[in-house]
């Protein structure tokens, strides 16, 4: 089981410049982050899935974009928000 993916917020870079976090959301353990453009980066613990990053990883120590194969975060995310062991997503086209 793999436990530790390597970080990808510099991916913004590629897209217009520096990642510059806008909002920053905490769980039991795990952090949430949700940049100006709209990518959201997640890191901690994934003992639940929690980081929308796959079950089979299980934690990061580096915050990790986040991605879904349901083409959910394909769009800009709005508003994030945390519970103990899960993350909500609000994207602007809701």
């Amino acid at each position: 089981m793999q436990h530790r993916r390597k970080s990808n917020v510099g991916e913004e870079n590629a897209h217009g410049g520096q990642a510059v976090i806008e909002d920053i959301r905490m769980g039991e353990y795990f952090t949430v982050a949700l940049s100006q453009r709209g990518y959201v980066y997640s890191w901690g613990m994934n003992d639940k899935g929690q980081l929308g990053i796959g079950q089979d990883i299980s934690h990061s120590f580096e915050p990790v974009a986040v991605s879904s194969s349901k083409s959910t975060l394909s769009k800009a995310v709005q508003r994030i928000d945390c519970g103990l062991k899960h993350v909500l997503a609000l994207t602007k086209d809701y």
